[in-house]
């Protein structure tokens, strides 16, 4: 994770890579759109993106 942290990837992205990872899969686009997150939403400050993209996370797999 700090790996993916020091390439310029915030907790959302990391959480989708490293799950993609663990299906032998890359989708950059899908970790470019999560960036909406970065920050917490968007650099507010506000939620993590541990969490929101736990939620996306869920929605990917299970939706």
């Amino acid at each position: 994770m700090l790996e993916l942290s020091n390439q310029g990837f915030y907790c959302a992205q990391i959480l989708m890579i490293l799950a993609l990872e663990t299906e032998g899969k890359e989708d950059p686009d899908l970790i470019r759109a999560m960036s909406g997150l970065n920050g917490g939403m968007g650099f507010t400050g506000r939620v993590c993106g541990a969490l929101t993209g736990g939620c996306c996370l869920l929605g990917y797999f299970c939706g």
